[in-house]
């Protein structure tokens, strides 16, 4: 068993990574922030309206940056970590969020998405292996549209049109 210290708190926790004690306190913080009143919902929703980056949470910085090329005309926010994807998500509030579900934790990342009053009004792209297993089946049944890999260009760029709420107002231009 691994011994990792959780220094927020002084306590020594066994068995656990540093990254799934993050996960922890990501989600439990999301989750409390979650108690919003109907006059912060409107705000929140307001705030959505008026981000319109792109949130990009990849496992393969070479498809990470076959992306970025595809989508040079969008403003790119690129992460690495599904963690970081969640709190950027929370702080950025993007357009749209464009998630790889050959990460570990894709499937807790989408799922805590749409779980969160906040950031459920978030689309997702799912880019998906194309296998037919349980974890990709779920991730296209919470994602507003999923491409399989691989994809054509051509392909990606109609979807994040079609999911980009700001694209029809021209805010892309």
């Amino acid at each position: 068993m691994s011994r990792v210290d959780d220094i927020s708190s002084g306590r020594c926790l066994l068995g656990e990574t540093k990254d799934e004690i993050r996960w922890e306190k990501t989600s439990a913080a999301l989750g409390i922030l979650a108690q919003s009143t109907p006059r912060e919902q409107k705000m929140n929703e307001h705030e959505l309206k008026g981000n319109n980056s792109i949130l990009l949470v990849m496992q393969h910085r070479d498809l990470s940056d076959l992306i970025s090329e595809i989508l040079a005309a969008y403003p790119l926010t690129l992460t690495h970590s599904e963690i970081s994807g969640l709190e950027i998500s929370f702080s950025l509030q993007p357009a749209l969020v464009i998630l790889d579900t050959a990460m570990p934790n894709a499937l807790k990342m989408i799922t805590a998405l749409r779980g969160h009053l906040k950031l459920k009004a978030i689309p997702v792209l799912a880019l998906t292996s194309g296998a037919a297993d349980a974890i990709d089946t779920q991730i296209r049944a919470l994602a507003d549209e999923y491409l399989d890999k691989p994809f054509i260009a051509s392909e990606l760029q109609s979807c994040v049109e079609r999911l980009l709420p700001h694209r029809k107002r021209g805010l892309f231009r």
